[in-house]
Order: structure tokens, then sequence, then C-alpha cells
């Protein structure tokens, strides 16, 4: 934690980082990301520009300052999950599944909740930024992930692109009661209606799956081969 200067040992100054964060929180939260100036968080943390430049040498280092922890978390949380989907998919079983959305749908409101200015920066404010697609980018490795449990059970006779579409609205709800400013109570009593919608799409996917299984079509219209 300790700073080199001109082979002199300093300490850092981690009262000044904080009024940084601070002024960074709000100037990012009230502009967004392509009107924030630096001068004026600078001038808010009560610093002159050039120190500022010291510590973070753009602004969007100082953006992604605030905004990493919650996507480490993220990223922390979609690999501890990752081993549960494997095991459903070897034991190709939906109910299993669907299971493992509702913990990966209560964790993440959690997650979402205590990280909650973060999330906003991150999902409201980063247009312009590096992590700008941050999200886009997370569906689309979940969106793989479906793929290829999909694929365990019906094999090349998946729609790719309808699975793709039902996953992206699955999680679009997630940045929109960010978007919209609900509170915990509204997202989490929003959020288990949505799941209840889809549970019973899953649970329509899995019968017919089994009726395939059965030597059945069933009335699954997933006839699009994968590109």
């Amino acid at each position: 934690n300790n700073i080199v200067i001109g082979g002199n040992m300093a300490i850092r100054n981690f009262e000044l980082d904080k009024k940084i964060i601070n002024a960074a929180n709000k100037e990012f939260l009230k502009e967004g990301f392509t009107k924030a100036s630096l001068r004026r968080i600078a001038q808010k943390a009560g610093i002159t520009t050039g120190a500022l430049y010291t510590r973070y040498k753009n602004k969007d280092e100082l953006f992604c300052s605030l905004v990493s922890d919650v996507c480490k978390k993220f990223d922390e949380q979609f690999t501890y999950l990752m081993p549960l989907f494997y095991t459903a998919i070897e034991n190709k079983s939906i109910d299993k599944y669907v299971q493992i959305v509702h913990l990966e749908t209560q964790n993440i409101l959690s997650l979402m909740y205590s990280n909650y200015d973060a999330c906003i920066l991150l999902l409201n404010c980063s247009k312009g930024s590096s992590v700008e697609n941050w999200f886009e980018q997370t569906i689309q490795r979940i969106i793989t992930e479906a793929q290829q449990f999909y694929y365990s059970f019906l094999g090349d006779s998946i729609n790719k692109k309808a699975l793709e579409l039902i996953i992206v609205a699955q999680f679009s709800v997630y940045k929109q009661v960010i978007q919209n400013g609900y509170s915990k109570e509204e997202a989490e009593s929003c959020l288990e209606v949505v799941s209840q919608f889809f549970d019973s799409g899953w649970g329509k996917q899995e019968r017919n799956m089994r009726e395939r299984g059965r030597g059945g079509r069933g009335s699954c219209d997933w006839d699009v081969k994968f590109e």
C-alpha cells in the first residue's frame, strides 16, 4: 500500500482516495460516463486535476475502479453456479436446471442491492466506457451455457435463436429493475411473478423433451438446427 516516489517511500493518502471515490460516484451517477468531468470530480474532491491523474490515468480507469468489484462478484457468482448447471446437464434434469435458476435469481438480486450504486453505474451510466457492453457479454456467455444444456436433450434440433430470445428476456429483467429504480422488495415481488411465468414455459419444454425421448415429436417447435 506504499508508493515509491523518486526512490523514497511515501505513504498513500487513503483519505484523499475516499474523497475522490465519493466525488466520482456522485459525478458519474448524475452525468453518466460520457458527460462526466474529471475537472468537476477533482474540484468536488478538493484536489487539482493533476493530482487526480497521478492516481487514475484517465476517466475510464476511474470509472472502472468503481464497478470492477461488483463485476468480479458477478463473475464469482456465475463461476460458483457453473458446476450445478453441469450436474443438471449430466442428469438431463430440466427441473434441477430451474431450481438452479431460482437460486441464481436470489443471489443476483442480493448482489445487486448490496452493491446498488455500482450496479446503477454499470447498467445505467456506463455508455462510452470500456464496460458499457458488460451486461450483453455476460448474457451471451449464459446463452452459450443454456444452448449446451438443451443440446444435451434435443441434439441439433434445438432452435438456437428462440433459446437466445428466451434467455435475453429472462435476464433483461435484472437490468429493468435497476433502470426503473425499483426497491429490493418491489424487485423481489416482480421477479417472483416473472419466475412463475418462465417456470411454466420451462415445464412445457420438459414435457415435450420427454415425449421426444419416448419417440414422440411433441408440440415443441424447436426445429432450427445450430448454425
